[in-house]
């Protein structure tokens, strides 16, 4: 594995829009970011009408990204004022409280496995509506339909590869790349695989389980889902 030190290059792998915030900060954390636009989004207003009708009548209404939020708004859709909240990560949650109100309840782990496993063991409630990606990952749907909740999926964004011919990255030994999400990793590897002595960067379980699945080594795991988190475990893999 590849020793780090400032002034490497470090890869940013979000939308435009993500790379533009974390830019300055990768900067001011000592190192060079090259920014890489793995993924699009838009929202899906086509769902409005299912959107609005499943959240409907729901106990809880669950947001796995702050991207989830901001879509939901921008359909000009909002959780039922009698429905309680809950986010899969701290920075899910501090957009929820920002754009409607703050979360009753988040995962421990940051992971959609360990909020089914919160939400099983909350008492009195039945009817869930999970907010997100129309590509979301089966696994939060499943773990709570396999004890006989009822759950609602509300897709109100989609997300975008870019081109095959968009992909062609030219990294150099001792980068480091910065993933987000699986998606990310599936749109920097749709060209090329990733050479060997560039050291992977997780945000956390669910993308380092993805890596790994890929045939990949996870350099070093964030203990925050966020730009700070994964800096702190960029900094821990190379001590300056």
């Amino acid at each position: 594995m590849s020793s780090l030190q400032p002034q490497r290059r470090v890869w940013i792998t979000r939308s435009a829009e993500g790379n533009r915030v974390w830019h300055p900060k990768v900067r001011k954390a000592g190192y060079t970011p090259v920014a890489f636009e793995a993924l699009r989004f838009h929202v899906c207003h086509d769902e409005l009408d299912s959107v609005r009708e499943n959240l409907r009548g729901v106990d809880w209404v669950v947001f796995s990204s702050p991207r989830g939020v901001r879509a939901l708004a921008s359909m000009g859709l909002e959780p039922p004022a009698e429905a309680r909240l809950a986010c899969i990560g701290r920075s899910t949650g501090k957009t929820c409280a920002d754009r409607y109100r703050p979360a009753e309840l988040f995962a421990p782990e940051q992971t959609a496995r360990s909020l089914a496993r919160t939400l099983i063991q909350t008492p009195g409630w039945n009817r869930v509506a999970l907010v997100g990606a129309r590509e979301a990952r089966p696994e939060l749907h499943d773990l709570l339909a396999e004890q006989g909740f009822e759950v609602r999926v509300c897709p109100v964004y989609a997300t975008h590869l870019p081109l095959e011919s968009e992909c062609q990255l030219e990294f150099q030994s001792g980068d480091a790349v910065l993933l987000a999400s699986p998606s990310a990793l599936q749109a920097i590897t749709r060209a090329h695989p990733i050479p060997r002595d560039v050291d992977l960067i997780s945000i956390g379980p669910t993308t380092s389980e993805a890596i790994r699945m890929a045939g990949y080594d996870v350099a070093a795991e964030a203990q925050t889902r966020d730009i700070e988190g994964l800096l702190r475990a960029l900094r821990r893999l190379s001590p300056s």
